[in-house]
């Protein structure tokens, strides 16, 4: 199955129900825990970069959360 890429202008965006975008969201929940989490890190890294001249060291702990297999296939 192929889905053609769409793009929509930001009024458009605006009129998208509110139900259709917390439905987008409950399926992408992953996603968004992966994208804010790689967001902090980044901030982190920059932040240290910025500041100290230094970079923190991620341990394995730190991406546990993402260590696990998608069981929705």
């Amino acid at each position: 199955m192929q889905i053609a890429r769409t793009n929509f202008s930001k009024e458009d965006r605006k009129k998208v129900p509110r139900a259709v975008k917390q439905k987008i969201a409950s399926l992408n929940g992953l996603d968004m825990k992966l994208y804010n989490y790689a967001k902090k890190i980044f901030a982190e890294n920059q932040d240290a970069a910025m500041h100290h001249n230094t970079l923190p060291v991620c341990t394995d702990e730190d991406f546990l959360p993402f260590n696990q297999v998608a069981t929705f296939w």
